[in-house]
């Protein structure tokens, strides 16, 4: 009884802003923002993720005034043109609401060296200048991504990677046009970033992404807007609620107290989620309608998952569900709280144990009884 009243003040605190914050550490489990609304959003596959932004090197004058200097040639009017356009374009795949791997490609952009100087021997001088460039590469990538869930709707995400790059050089005589040198560069260095995520809609979602990438002589920082689509149908699928009859229990003829009645009700849920579908609301709302003026002798939620997952994962998921439903009863139909006994049993509890996709959709499933007078 202390366990059964603990529960019940815990449930009455909890409101439906709260049953929202469950879902930030979920951020692809389609979870309830408010009562009544559903969050479409993706659930852990396959994503494409892609961005245009601004690049930054870190090279300076000093980088190729000092060493043509130490070679004897005085350089003027050195400019360089650091920043450009880059992009990338990665294929995603999320092992979790938090983990996921990526693999794609990177452009960099071209950088531009301009610089003067007075030489009696131009092929030499060219030969010195062909060797000092600031790196800017194109390639692959492949990295880790973890995400944190700050909202349903907004994510803060980092990630960490390799760098498979190569970069093309080319020295040219701007007063003649003369092509004087050109050579090709590669190697594979490590890059990591950081970037915000905002849902757009139910498949996409707009990021806003730092990266910086390392490599021997200099780094480059790219800034870029994009976005993230993911594949597949990601709309949460609705929970057909399966209502058994209603039979109020037979009582003498001599009784002349109404009979005490009885309510059930069996409400499946789809694969992984612990989402309120409008079928099931109009359920428990015409199920408040019944008890409505009647009192209610014993009120119990029940919460089973299938076998899928792990334990761990389907007790916690199964603790959603009921705090889904005991907290719509309790905000939306002015149940007392006191006389709802909740518990979760995860996949303790299985309906039918025989392991295949038909056993999953029946053991996925709130139960719901009601004893009232």
């Amino acid at each position: 009884m202390r366990n059964t009243t603990i529960l019940a003040s815990l449930l009455y605190l909890t409101s439906a802003n709260s049953l929202a914050n469950e879902s930030v550490n979920l951020p692809y489990d389609c979870e309830l923002r408010e009562q009544k609304k559903q969050i479409y959003c993706a659930k852990p596959g396959w994503y494409l993720h892609g961005g245009v932004g601004v690049v930054n090197g870190s090279s300076t004058i000093a980088d190729f005034r000092d060493p043509l200097a130490a070679q004897g040639y005085n350089i003027t009017d050195v400019v360089i043109n650091e920043q450009r356009l880059g992009f990338k374009m990665n294929l995603g795949y999320s092992f979790t609401p938090n983990l996921a791997i990526e693999g794609g490609y990177s452009d960099l952009g071209n950088v531009d060296v301009a610089m003067s100087t007075v030489v009696s021997n131009p092929s030499a001088f060219f030969s010195a200048v062909d060797n000092l460039h600031p790196t800017s590469a194109r390639g692959l990538t492949i990295s880790g991504v973890a995400t944190l869930a700050l909202t349903p709707s907004f994510t803060l995400n980092g990630r960490i990677g390799l760098f498979k790059w190569q970069g093309d050089f080319n020295t040219v005589n701007v007063y003649t046009a003369e092509h004087v040198g050109e050579h090709d560069t590669k190697g594979t260095d490590f890059y990591y970033g950081a970037y915000a995520e905002y849902l757009l809609s139910k498949q996409t979602r707009l990021t806003l992404e730092w990266e910086r990438y390392h490599f021997d002589k200099n780094d480059s920082d790219m800034l870029s807007l994009g976005l993230k689509y993911y594949f597949g149908n990601t709309r949460v699928l609705q929970a057909t609620p399966v209502v058994l009859p209603i039979e109020p229990i037979k009582q003498p003829k001599q009784i002349i107290v109404a009979a005490p009645q009885e309510l059930r009700l069996i409400v499946p849920f789809a694969n992984d989620k612990s989402i309120i579908s409008a079928d099931y609301i109009a359920q428990l709302d015409a199920i408040g309608k019944k008890i409505e003026g009647h009192t209610v002798k014993l009120f119990t939620i029940t919460g089973h998952t299938s076998t899928s997952g792990s334990r761990r994962y389907n007790q916690a998921l199964s603790q959603r569900r009921v705090n889904v439903t005991a907290n719509y009863f309790i905000n939306q139909l002015a149940i007392k709280p006191s006389v709802i006994k909740a518990q979760a049993f995860g996949e303790d509890k299985l309906r039918d144990h025989s392991g295949t996709a038909t056993a999953a959709d029946v053991n996925r499933r709130i139960e719901l009884y009601i004893k009232y007078q």
